[in-house]
């Protein structure tokens, strides 16, 4: 009927149409998956592997010595699985630190800050390692600036970014394999892995640098470079946690080339970065908190000359 035909019926009015909008944080997350979607897409055909576990550490790590101090094979059993991600943090930083595995380093829980100095994407990576000499996490926690190890954890093995071939893969099979892992979990994971790589090396002078990836009850090891990222074979480390303490003895071992820094820079004294911001203002960055370095460079009858800069 009509309003005609009922005058005092009310007049009926349609809802306003609502229209969805994203949130800041729905947003943010948003474009941060599809950065890393680019990221996993920018780096296909880069990562080699896999490579197996005692060639990684013994190539890739070389030190001399052999490690005395044995542990138990299941030193890392009792990190949870398949449950949530934040609750494998504390029980892996607790083993790496309660055993002292890496002396004069120290594992710190990173996954709740962003560095603060790199405000952008305020990626909050899994616990981070950094030398105890000199370090002050009073204002900033995470530090990529002065990372010197990185970890990864996820609690499902469904969360790999590779897929190894099988043991006895014939060669044929081999030089077609498929590496990366392209589920959806998988992309992700690689792109989150690539992420944190690239804002590793950008806020660094380094020619390479370690990640321990752990998921579910394997773990690999990757090792990044500017070209790309060897990625070792997957190892259950539940099972037998000897090859992740190997890796720690040697990571402590090695000397700041061998963890990948470039041996030709190093951090300015405060006399140096005093010069540099009085006499280099033109050229300063934004930020003035990131530090000087002091670059050796070649010239003329092979002799090196030092220059300040950022």
């Amino acid at each position: 009927m009509s309003k005609q035909d009922h005058p005092n019926a009310p007049i009926a009015k349609s809802s306003p149409v609502k229209h969805r909008t994203e949130s800041g944080l729905e947003a943010a997350r948003s474009s941060l998956i599809q950065k890393r979607q680019n990221l996993a897409m920018s780096m296909d055909y880069k990562f080699i592997g896999p490579m197996p576990v005692d060639q990684f550490l013994g190539d890739l790590m070389p030190v001399k010595g052999k490690r005395r101090k044995q542990y138990k094979k299941t030193l890392f059993h009792d990190i949870p699985i398949n449950k949530s991600e934040s609750s494998m943090y504390d029980p892996y930083i607790k083993i790496v630190n309660n055993n002292n595995l890496i002396p004069n380093f120290t594992m710190v829980n990173t996954s709740y800050h962003y560095d603060p100095e790199d405000p952008g994407d305020k990626i909050k990576p899994d616990p981070s390692v950094y030398l105890k000499e000199g370090l002050d996490l009073s204002q900033r926690k995470t530090q990529f600036d002065r990372l010197e190890l990185h970890s990864e954890l996820k609690p499902s093995s469904s969360q790999d970014a590779f897929r190894d071939p099988p043991d006895n893969a014939p060669e044929q099979e081999l030089r077609t394999w498929e590496f990366r892992h392209f589920s959806k979990e998988g992309n992700s994971t690689r792109g989150q892995l690539i992420h944190y790589g690239t804002q590793w090396l950008a806020r660094q002078h380094r020619n390479h640098g370690f990640t321990i990836f752990i998921f579910g009850p394997y773990a690999r090891f990757i090792r990044w470079d500017r070209a790309g990222a060897i990625v070792s074979r997957k190892f259950i480390y539940k099972e037998d946690s000897s090859p992740l303490v190997e890796f720690f003895w040697r990571f402590s071992r090695l000397d700041a080339a061998g963890r990948g820094q470039d041996p030709t820079v190093r951090r300015a004294s405060d006399e140096e970065a005093t010069i540099a911001k009085t006499k280099l203002q033109e050229w300063a960055p934004t930020n003035l908190n990131r530090p000087v370095f002091a670059f050796t460079v070649k010239v003329d009858n092979g002799k090196t000359r030092e220059f300040l800069g950022w």
